[in-house]
């Protein structure tokens, strides 16, 4: 398998291109022959271009390549190759939204359009806290999770600089424009000085003229304070600082690169609340909690090795390269797109097919059919719902056949409550002036239907002790995975109450032989998702 990486070149410069260069030797590992294409800043290749095991490589061998990997862009010409092309989502979603917002850079607009373009088979992002924000951009099947690589070589066995401090604590975050180490320092002060006055701090990494301004006074005051190591800007060799340092003080919750890296080295973390890669974290703007948090990590015995397991269960290399692998082996031989049906009856207002979306994780790729009776209900779902193309509206009842019957109209919620029965004692039933509707066989419109999997929700008010029945006669309730049904007996005379819970344990028997997973509840609805 040739996989192409198309990036800029920005060895010690630009955390992107090392994510790239990490992601090509993690699937190396696992016998990817993935290569480099550096773009040059006119956007065109630069072949010979090298980096230690990376050497770009030329147009020739692009056209050889099965699959391409989207990172800062491709040229125009070669997308239109019939390669299928994969964009990776390096930022997080926040830093993309302000830089469209802030900066002109349209990011989150570009990767929606690359969403509906056909050459664009997937899309990769590396932090799995982002995967809800991500994922009301990009469709689930084409949204894929991968493990944030690190090369770990790279950073392990740095040279010891034998730096002055006891702890001496390293706070090497990128200045981000929506998160920043800046309070982090300061619970590094606070540490030292509620429990160990003789404290340095070490910052490395403020590379940009706009920071290293404003922080110039404060960097005065952390000189007279005495904490200070040093104020560092960039370095190439950030591995000599992880082995001179006792602890990484970081406010990210995610596993940005310092995290992967001072794991890699052993180095342990005190990281943002709800970090998971570390037990000591504290909310970064909490600096009393930051310095508690830096104490419980100076005093842990066995740290360090925690923090080395760690890397080596989240973030190795050969792990990164299987999901790269099992993604292109997914687009270049994708499986058969399965038929499913969630078929909801009694549509009200839209209810159940909110929670339908809400719970359901690939909602969108479903085809939707939802029936009711009442024509008011029926136009306004497909007022709502309408613009989703995977939702059909039918104005009609379900029912044993296909005729036309009355409906008695409840007189409270838009119609909630509303029945085909007789009898029916609460819900405020207008039994004096019915509308008639008409009606489907369900059990016919079921058995026409060709699925590989069907979920029916049913809320009719009584109608489901006709309706329930007829599907178990027929044979359409084996067509059926999962039935959630909500009961109405106790909204019925006494007698036909007995009647009606006699049915209940009928449906439940018949479902359990045909294999179908049932769920009858009097009051609410089970989760769609269960």
């Amino acid at each position: 398998m040739k996989v192409a990486h198309f990036s800029v070149f920005g060895p010690n410069k630009c955390g992107l291109y090392h994510t790239v260069k990490d992601l090509i030797l993690a699937e190396r590992e696992v016998g990817i022959d993935a290569q480099l294409v550096v773009l040059g800043e006119d956007f065109k290749v630069k072949p010979g271009v090298k980096d230690g095991p990376l050497c770009s490589v030329d147009v020739e061998w692009c056209k050889q390549a099965d699959i391409f990997v989207r990172h800062s862009g491709i040229p125009g010409p070669m997308q239109s190759w019939g390669k299928p092309i994969i964009l990776a989502m390096h930022g997080r979603p926040e830093s993309s939204f302000r830089l469209e917002r802030d900066c002109n850079n349209p990011v989150v607009t570009a990767v929606a359009a690359k969403v509906v373009d056909e050459r664009y088979k997937a899309f990769i992002y590396f932090w799995p806290e982002y995967e809800l924000p991500w994922s009301m951009l990009v469709p689930a099947p084409k949204l894929h999770y991968v493990p944030a690589p690190i090369d770990a070589t790279s950073y392990q066995g740095g040279h010891d600089m034998v730096l002055p401090g006891a702890p001496r604590l390293l706070i090497a975050d990128i200045w981000r424009d929506d998160v920043t180490p800046f309070n982090s320092i300061w619970g590094a002060v606070r540490f030292g000085q509620k429990y160990a006055p003789q404290t340095k701090i070490y910052i490395v990494g403020m590379s940009g003229k706009k920071e290293r301004s404003a922080f110039e006074p404060f960097r005065r005051g952390l000189e007279r304070s005495g904490f200070l190591g040093r104020c560092d800007p960039m370095t190439q060799d950030i591995g000599r600082y992880y082995a001179s340092c006792d602890i990484l003080v970081t406010p990210h919750v995610i596993a940005t690169r310092v995290v992967r890296e001072a794991l890699a080295t052993g180095l342990p973390i005190v990281a943002g609340a709800g970090c998971r890669y570390t037990p000591f974290t504290a909310n970064p703007m909490d600096i009393e909690g930051v310095a508690d948090a830096i104490h419980k990590c100076w005093l842990a015995d066995g740290s360090e090795s925690a923090s080395y397991q760690t890397y080596r269960g989240e973030f190795s290399a050969r792990k990164t390269g299987l999901a790269m692998q099992r993604l292109f082996q997914s687009v270049l031989t994708p499986a058969p797109v399965k038929r499913k049906v969630f078929v909801d009856i009694g549509g009200h207002t839209g209810e159940s097919i909110r929670s339908f979306f809400r719970q359901v994780p690939d909602a969108r790729h479903w085809e939707i059919h939802s029936f009711e009776p009442d024509p008011d209900n029926a136009t306004l779902l497909r007022e709502v719902y309408g613009v989703a193309g995977n939702v059909r509206i039918w104005n009609k009842a379900a029912w044993t056949e296909q005729t036309s019957l009355p409906l008695y109209r409840g007189h409270v919620h838009n119609g909630e409550g509303s029945t085909l029965l007789d009898n029916k004692q609460t819900g405020a039933v207008d039994y004096l002036n019915p509308m008639l509707v008409d009606t489907v066989d369900l059990s016919a419109w079921l058995m026409s239907l060709t699925a590989d999997e069907i979920v029916m929700k049913m809320n009719v008010e009584g109608a489901e002790y006709h309706l329930l029945p007829h599907l178990i006669e027929t044979g359409a309730l084996n067509k059926i995975s999962r039935l959630y049904v909500q009961t109405h007996a106790a909204k019925f005379p006494r007698r036909q109450q007995m009647e009606y819970l006699a049915i209940e344990e009928h449906v439940i028997q018949a479902a359990e032989k045909a294999g179908v997973t049932a769920k009858l509840v009097a009051k609410g609805m089970p989760s769609f998702a269960e």
